[in-house]
């Protein structure tokens, strides 16, 4: 087993115990809400897989339209006011995640961009 690997299955259990304990009200709150609308889930390598997941489960649970895009498709085209952005980043480390939600804003304040981090 790979290193990398074996290091996150040693921290499967505490993995499982944050998230039973952590508060997803305000997630709770925003996929409500997304589901009124279309979706646009946006993301780039391995959030480019969980972008996929979010669009495939937002089309089946809410029977409203779903597309998938990477951060550059996403700001490259006009995104009409109904279509719920969603943009999935592993850690947020990288500056695309706040560079497309600028692009989509306007707004360059930490207010406007929603993380989920652990």
């Amino acid at each position: 087993m790979a290193k990398p690997y074996a290091a996150e299955m040693e921290k499967l259990a505490e993995t499982f115990s944050w998230s039973a304990a952590v508060d997803i009200g305000q997630l709770r709150k925003a996929v409500r809400t997304a589901g009124l609308s279309s979706l646009l889930a946006i993301g780039s390598g391995g959030s480019l897989t969980a972008a996929h997941a979010l669009a495939g489960l937002h089309q089946r649970f809410t029977g409203r339209i779903a597309a998938v895009a990477t951060p550059l498709d996403a700001v490259a085209y006009p995104l009409e006011a109904n279509v719920a952005p969603w943009l999935l980043s592993a850690g947020a480390t990288s500056l695309w995640p706040r560079g497309t939600a600028v692009g989509f804003t306007g707004y360059n304040e930490d207010k406007e961009i929603a993380r989920m981090l652990k």
